[in-house]
């Protein structure tokens, strides 16, 4: 039985996955033959938000594609070879006894007797139907012949058509750096199956693992459960909110296409805002309205206050020791009260305000200099937050500042918790199969090494100022946790892994959240004129001639702080709220919630109820005034940082990163869109991660506002 397993695992995931490349890859390199393509993929699906089999038949030229595809690159060019059983003459040739023969179908395709201009892509050739691949035209024979043809042809092509035709319907794509189509490496390397040696360095899909591993995975589990006569029902009495049909294994993965706050907002709006969905060998619980949100975060909030021990957290956070992701308990109770009284209470984060003010105005400098031209505002407000949130951590800045911004954004991919180490968390080798751990693991030894360079430094200043720091507006996020680390007066004694897991967590959580706020505030106003000038004319009044912009009058500015609002609202940083996992089996809402059940809260969704949110896709700072509604977690339509006992303790340390440099921002520059577009033009799309930023990165025009103020 495990031979069969091997045998479908092994050729079915590596042919279908070369394959899938090979045709992305051809069709990159050949423009006219992906625009024929895709104008029939989504004329056929024209306005389906999901793509699914029924119309399959119906994409001949997609079809046409794939078997030009499997001709210039089979997936096992020699095919597996034979051997003959007793000595006969063939050609009028003797075929010695025990002779391995190999058949090179690779060249038979390419053959020019029998196919004109053979070594270019034209699917064209395949048009009339007549050539096929079942091994009865010799001609044209990737799947073999005969005998000893491969059996799994209709599972193989199958799991080639949909991925495909969902690549093409939802997506264009683009070679990355300027690469020209020619440009493009079609190198091929050894193996029983060809892979492409420089691999498609694209634009990534939404989840990291694709469809067909997923299906493999199923097929394995009908061939166990057929090879053990298993039969397996559903409980009958079972009282869990309603979702949508579940397959056998994956359960509902099929459904999670997509950015999964998107996903899981249309799926609610058929089945409920309390819905469960199988995901893999989880159980998931979604939260998709304030009432439900209340429910688990404050009538129940206690049996709710644990997390699931996602991977990435794992990993990352020295074994799940940091305040965002450590069990319920005595220690993480201990890290909260660090966090609120000793890192990110109203006195410390006041005590960075020459900090923040000090990098805004290097920030602003950095602007002013490129004023006129296109300026990569993506990266400058990630280097600002990095420059702010690295001075208050580890009292310094960041020497490499560009790298540990790509381990932030990679770790942030990573964490969205759908990856297939989540969701098959019994399933070791999968963990391995798919390298999420590997590179998390790797990820970690380079922040590993920089944290301990960082702690090392820490102590050896303490030890020459007797470990004394003269006041606390010289102390940061080290200086203090070192003190109470030293001090013995912590119930649970902190080791060097939990310092260095809670540095961690303050500096993603910090550096990420704020600069995506900040990002999608500066979009939403470039798509609102309207608003831009609203708040641009609050700024430039309360701030009237000074050069300089300091934090003493931020309180003035009362429509800056709504337009922050509502891009909270729109756009909160981490749209699914981190996961909640139930202790106990409860019953809510007349539905039973099973004990280790991830609950997870889609604040994104909430933020946009048309039944609390009037014009809810609209931006319209204007709601908040004078509304009493805020993000303190007490309004369950509006919970961007959560609420409970497990929400963001960093939420004042977040609002002060943002509001300083947007008012900066907006009193020193007017704005506009590069390359003559226009509004309507700029791309809003979203890009996967645990928080969502955007896809493209946010170019625009400064130019200097023409007051004495100017930088």
């Amino acid at each position: 039985m495990k031979s069969i397993i091997m045998d479908v695992f092994a050729a079915g995931t590596d042919t279908t996955a070369t394959v899938l490349e090979w045709a992305m890859s051809e069709l990159m390199k050949h423009p006219r033959v992906m625009e024929k393509v895709q104008s029939e993929v989504r004329h056929v699906f024209n306005g389906n938000k999901q793509v699914d089999e029924v119309d399959r038949h119906k994409l001949n030229y997609l079809n046409s594609v794939i078997k030009e595809t499997l001709r210039l690159h089979p997936a096992g060019p020699l095919l597996l070879p034979r051997e003959c059983r007793d000595k006969c003459e063939i050609n009028g040739y003797e075929i010695p006894k025990k002779a391995k023969v190999i058949v090179n179908a690779w060249a038979i395709a390419r053959d020019s007797e029998y196919w004109s201009d053979a070594e270019k892509f034209e699917p064209e050739r395949f048009s009339s139907g007549s050539v096929d691949y079942r091994g009865t035209n010799f001609e044209y024979i990737p799947f073999g012949a005969g005998r000893r043809m491969c059996p799994g042809i209709s599972f193989g092509i199958a799991n080639i058509e949909s991925p495909l035709a969902q690549l093409l319907y939802h997506f264009d794509w683009k070679l990355p750096e300027g690469i020209k189509p020619e440009d493009l490496d079609m190198s091929e390397t050894f193996g029983l199956t060809k892979f492409i040696i420089s691999l498609l360095l694209l634009m990534e899909l939404y989840f990291t693992s694709i469809p067909v591993i997923l299906s493999f995975i199923l097929f394995m589990f009908m061939v166990m459960k057929i090879g053990k006569r298993i039969t397996k029902t559903q409980d009958p009495n079972s009282k869990l909110p309603p979702g949508p049909r579940k397959l056998p294994l994956i359960g509902n993965l099929h459904n999670m296409l997509g950015l999964p706050h998107r996903t899981l907002r249309d799926l609610s709006q058929k089945y409920g805002p309390l819905m469960h969905l199988q995901l893999g060998e989880v159980s998931a619980i979604v939260v998709s309205s304030p009432k439900g949100a209340e429910l688990f975060m404050k009538t129940h909030d206690l049996n709710f206050s644990d997390r699931p021990q996602i991977i990435a957290a794992q990993i990352m956070s020295y074994g799940c020791t940091d305040v965002a992701f450590s069990p319920y308990g005595t220690y993480w109770r201990q890290l909260r009260k660090i966090f609120m009284v000793e890192l990110l209470g109203a006195k410390r984060v006041q005590a960075f305000k020459s900090i923040r003010e000090e990098e805004v105005s290097n920030f602003i400098q950095s602007i002013s200099s490129k004023a006129g031209a296109p300026v990569n505002l993506t990266e400058k407000i990630s280097s600002l937050t990095i420059d702010m949130v690295s001075r208050a951590a580890f009292g310094k800045k960041c020497n490499d500042k560009e790298t540990f911004i790509s381990h932030m954004l990679e770790v942030t991919k990573l964490s969205g918790g759908f990856d297939i180490a989540d969701i098959f968390p019994s399933l070791k080798w999968l963990h391995v199969l798919v390298g999420t751990k590997a590179k998390l693991e790797l990820l970690h030894q380079k922040v590993d090494k920089t944290l301990n360079d960082v702690i090392k430094d820490h102590k050896a200043n303490r030890a020459t100022t007797n470990s004394s720091i003269s006041s606390e507006m010289e102390e940061d996020f080290v200086d203090v946790l070192l003190q109470l680390q030293e001090s013995g007066t912590l119930e649970s004694p902190m080791t060097t892994d939990n310092l260095k897991a809670v540095i961690w967590d303050v500096f993603i959580a910090g550096t990420d959240t704020s600069s995506t706020v900040l990002e999608w505030a500066m979009s939403e106003l470039m798509k609102n004129p309207r608003v831009m000038k609203k708040v641009q004319a609050e700024v430039r009044h309360v701030f009237n001639g000074k050069k300089q912009i300091d934090e003493f009058d931020l309180h003035k500015l009362d429509y800056l702080k709504l337009v922050i609002k509502e891009t909270l609202r729109l756009h909160p940083a981490a749209p699914l709220l981190l996961p909640r996992e139930c202790k106990e089996t409860c019953e809510i809402n007349g539905y039973e919630i099973p004990k280790k059940a991830k609950v997870i809260v889609n604040a994104w969704a909430i933020g946009r109820d048309p039944e609390y949110w009037t014009d809810a896709e609209s931006f319209e700072p204007e709601r908040f005034n004078g509304n009493s509604v805020d993000y303190k977690g007490t309004n369950f339509e509006y919970i961007p940082f959560g609420a409970g006992r497990r929400m963001c303790p960093g939420m004042s340390f977040g609002i002060a990163n943002v509001e300083l440099p947007l008012a900066q921002l907006l009193y020193h520059f007017d704005w506009k869109l590069p390359n003559g577009l226009n509004l309507e033009e700029l791309d809003m799309t979203e890009t996967f991660g645990a928080s969502v930023r955007r896809k493209t990165d946010l170019n625009l025009i400064p130019i200097h506002y023409c007051t004495s103020a100017s930088p």
